[in-house]
């Protein structure tokens, strides 16, 4: 699927295929190539909600995700402790949530319809 350069995304994911792979070194550069979204590690077809849900590096990410505000919140690691992300997942409509693991990223790629505005209110009108 090729989009002419002045035709805007409708969808962050708009271009990207499904994959996962690893996220550092030359590993991490093939993965985020063969995804077509710079430090994406993972895009899938999320089941539970119909949409894709996909993480990326924060480190080799675009700017709109290096400068997004969810990247300069702080989240609890597995121990318990304030750290800042290092991974976000991001859902089709631009959702976008901080993660201190690729553990965690993942975990929270499967609960998107937790965090991603759209989709809470497609579950439940009233919460918006």
């Amino acid at each position: 699927m090729s989009k002419k350069k002045n035709e805007k995304k409708t969808t962050f994911w708009d271009g990207a295929k499904v994959h996962t792979g690893a996220h550092l070194g030359k590993d991490g550069t093939k993965t985020a190539k063969t995804i077509g979204i710079e430090g994406a590690w993972t895009l899938k077809m999320r089941r539970n909600v119909g949409v894709r849900v996909g993480c990326i590096f924060i480190e080799k990410g675009p700017t709109a995700i290096r400068e997004h505000p969810a990247t300069k919140v702080a989240v609890r690691n597995k121990a318990g402790e304030m750290v800042m992300p290092t991974h976000v997942a991001v859902s089709d409509h631009y959702s976008v949530i901080g993660a201190a693991s690729r553990k965690q990223a993942i975990d929270l790629c499967k609960k998107a319809d937790q965090w991603c505005s759209v989709l809470k209110a497609d579950a439940d009108p009233a919460a918006m």
